[in-house]
């Protein structure tokens, strides 16, 4: 183990040598580099622009074959013609061919050196370089969503992130990305008293960008450790797969939100394939802040993690600890918690066992400067016991449980490393260190312990097959000539006529006519609504119409090149208002005060009746509902039609409810305390009902999930059946037409009438026929 260590930390010296000589050679060689898309810089306009101005000893005939020669080499078909006088400015020469393209495009020899500068790149030649996203576009030109495809590099956790912190948002659509990470630690007196604890972690992620809102995602992992007090000393975990989707969406250039759902799917422990019911799974919420769209002076984004794992690990060793006498159980039935199969502190940790699920927080910035990105990130995880697992006490155990370790049994590291972004379009190449703050020091029989320290590093390749490349054409400047004038076309006159939109045989006498965008003064329509206009000139003509207590609205009408052209302008009328005064008084006249009233139609909102019980209102004019609803009256509801100008004035008379309640919904059916009465042999509902009806009212009008509701008449058997039939059928549509008149709509209402059909007691005795005379509400559609 000790030279495994020597040779990994050499292997990471060399990697760190790489990577900042890679990074100073490429600051030296490259100017004018794109802090926006750090790392994927495309050389496609320096290559365009030439390599250096030709001196006035060169011919340029060698520096076309030159040219041509070095398009050859890298693969690229670029036509190439023969220098113009505009071609050698943009180049970089000193000199002018000719006085007439001196004169139209300026004196050479006057250009600034710092317009172009030695090595023949015109100044800001790269300000266009590429992005992650879009190689054409500059920051300010992309749409909002795009702003979530910049700098996401893949991370340790298979989606887009930084080291274990995913973010919100993912690369453009059709982006294809692997990354490869490792991470090594070595720890005494880790898991064991007196133990040496080496370590080394492995992932390979793939992800793709399938929609500009979705990614997927997946991971293999391993786990390599090796303990120095535990028999076997080496564990491994080779192969467990990590699946997910993630969903983001940027509301704007600020902020990204996303939602990952994962699957952690394991291998089975003493044998060989996948562990189905030790499938986890996870759902995370992300959010990230690029604070560089708000000011370029401040580089950083910031990126937010809430997630919950519903972690079934623990069942891939349930066999395993069954077999050695159960942990955390009492399979003997004898009221004591066993503990003699449970998994060692080590194993535990070696095959990445959870007995409890976890709350991830996590909290991450990172800094967007050319060629890296300092990396910082916080992270705890909170377990929850929803597995009802009881933690044992095990004799001389270095393991804890979670209600005595509080706070320092729980997972919680931070990491600080940095993103290095070479030259080289999609790379990235990670490093840095995770360290534990807590859950390690003593470790807990719920979780899996946290590593004391972790050297991680990592590397990541991204790329856009269906990305197009950006084209490169010679581009010929010619002296601008003078056009030729113009000729003047006359074009042709509107015949119209202004009408109100809802018939034609409605015209607007005194609409103005306004010609928008010509200098031409209004025009006022005749009282038959008509007016002819301006001789116009040819094409299409704006025109904005006006009238009293309409709508100004636009027109645009296509004009010939002459005679006239027949045009209607339907103008809509504004909306008129009138007042409405509504009245609220109770079952003996008074008014009642201080009682809500809803409102809604042409107007919504919730108004309180003053002393006299009255609610005043301004409102458009058309149809107004009036809602009253509370505890101690019945609900009431009016809808009042209101005329423009006029001034409505309504009652509405509120029942207050009985002491006790003679109607309530039991299961499927609205029980009603007393029975509904009606005149004898007749579908007259009497009086004294009429309470009682009100209070199925209100039912059905404040549970509005009740959709639909049968009402059932019945009768005894006495008399002829058809008859009785006929009659149980008025008497439901009677109560049905009660309710609809309180406020209920009749959608919600059948009426069945089933005679003697339906006994509930014996028709024997004057007891039983009377129960059997009833009305029954019966909920048949609810939500």
């Amino acid at each position: 183990m000790v030279r495994l260590s020597n040779y990994l930390a050499a292997s990471i010296l060399l990697v760190i040598a790489i990577f900042f000589s890679t990074t100073v050679r490429a600051q030296q060689d490259l100017a004018g580099y794109n802090e926006e898309s750090a790392g994927v810089l495309d050389y496609s306009d320096a290559e365009a622009a030439g390599t250096a101005p030709l001196s006035s000893d060169e011919d340029p005939d060698a520096v076309v074959s030159d040219e041509s020669d070095a398009q050859a080499e890298s693969g690229r078909d670029i036509d190439v013609e023969m220098p113009t006088t505009a071609d050698a400015e943009v180049a970089g020469s000193a000199e002018v061919s000719t006085t007439e393209t001196a004169e139209v495009e300026g004196d050479a020899d006057q250009v600034s050196d710092d317009e172009f500068p030695v090595d023949g790149v015109a100044a800001g030649a790269d300000s266009g370089a590429g992005n992650a996203f879009d190689e054409e576009k500059g920051r300010e030109d992309r749409m909002d969503w795009e702003w979530g495809a910049m700098r996401y590099h893949t991370g340790w956790a298979s989606t887009a992130g930084l080291m274990d912190i995913k973010l919100a948002g993912s690369n453009a659509p059709g982006t294809l990305s692997m990354g490869i990470f490792a991470g090594y630690f070595k720890y005494s007196d880790y898991l064991i008293k007196g133990d040496v604890n080496t370590a080394m972690a492995g992932t390979l992620n793939f992800r793709a960008t399938v929609w500009k809102h979705l990614e997927l995602h997946t991971a293999i992992r391993t786990y390599a450790n090796h303990n120095t007090a535990e028999y076997p000393r080496l564990f491994q975990t080779i192969g467990d797969i990590q699946i997910g989707a993630k969903g983001f969406y940027s509301f704007n250039k600020l902020i990204t939100a996303a939602l990952d759902l994962h699957f952690n799917i394991l291998n089975a422990v003493g044998s060989v394939g996948m562990r189905w019911s030790g499938t986890s799974v996870g759902i995370d919420s992300l959010a990230t802040f690029d604070f560089t769209s708000i000011s370029e002076k401040v580089p950083v984004r910031a990126h937010l993690m809430l997630g919950y794992i519903f972690d079934n690990s623990y069942k891939i060793s349930e066999d395993v600890e069954a077999a050695g006498g159960g942990c955390g159980s009492d399979l003997d039935n004898d009221g004591e918690v066993e503990y003699t199969g449970c998994l060692s502190p080590v194993e535990r940790t070696a095959l990445g066992i959870d007995r409890n699920d976890q709350v991830h927080l996590g909290l991450g910035f990172d800094g967007l400067l050319p060629y890296v990105s300092p990396i910082l990130e916080w992270h705890l995880d909170i377990p929850i016991n929803r597995q009802g697992f009881t933690c044992p006490q095990i004799p001389g155990s270095y393991d804890a449980c979670m209600a005595d370790a509080g706070a320092k049994g729980m997972r919680q590291w931070l990491n600080i490393g940095v993103r290095g972004l070479p030259p080289v379009k999609g790379l990235a190449i990670d490093f840095g260190v995770e360290v534990g703050l807590s859950g390690y020091a003593p470790s807990v029989h719920e979780l899996a312990a946290q590593e004391p320290y972790m050297i991680k590093f990592g590397l990541s390749y991204q790329l856009n097959p269906f990305e197009k490349p950006p084209k490169c054409e010679p581009v010929e400047k010619v002296a601008a000539a003078t056009p030729p004038p113009e000729e003047v076309v006359r074009g042709a006159q509107i015949v119209g006529m202004v009408h109100d939109a809802e018939s034609t045989e409605s015209p607007i006498g005194d609409a103005v006519v306004v010609y928008d965008g010509l200098e031409l003064n209004p025009q006022v329509t005749s009282a038959a609504g008509r007016f002819n206009s301006y001789e116009l000139p040819a094409g299409d003509v704006t025109l904005v119409v006006s009238a009293p207590n309409y709508e100004e609205q636009q027109f645009v009408v296509t004009v010939p090149e002459s005679g006239f052209v027949e045009q209607l302008f339907p103008l809509v009328r504004k909306a008129m208002k009138g007042v409405i005064t509504v009245r609220l008084v109770d079952d003996k006249g008074e008014p009642v005060p201080e009682m809500e009233v809803y409102v809604s139609g042409t107007m919504e909102g919730t108004f309180t009746s003053d002393a006299e019980g009255q609610v005043m209102l301004e409102a458009d004019a058309g149809t107004l509902i009036f809602i009253v609803s509370n505890d101690a009256y019945m609900h009431k509801q009016i809808s009042v039609e209101l005329k423009p100008d006029t001034h409505e004035k309504v009652t509405m008379e509120l029942k207050k409810k009985g002491k006790q309640a003679l109607a309530e919904v039991k299961q499927d059916r609205i029980r009603i305390r007393r029975k509904i009465h009606f005149r004898t042999n007749s579908d007259v509902i009497n009086e004294n009902s009429f309470s009682l009806l009100d209070e199925v009212a209100d039912i059905l009008l404040k549970n509005a999930q009740i959709q639909k509701v049968e009402i059932q008449g019945h009768t005894d058997d006495r008399g002829n059946r058809e008859h009785n039939v006929e009659l149980s059928q008025k008497r439901a549509e009677s109560v049905r037409e009660y309710l609809i008149r309180a406020g209920v709509s009749g959608d919600r209402l059948d009426a069945k009438g089933f005679g003697p059909n339906r006994p509930i007691a014996p028709n024997v005795i004057e007891t039983g026929r009377a129960k059997n005379r009833r009305v029954e509400f019966h909920i048949i559609q609810a939500e």
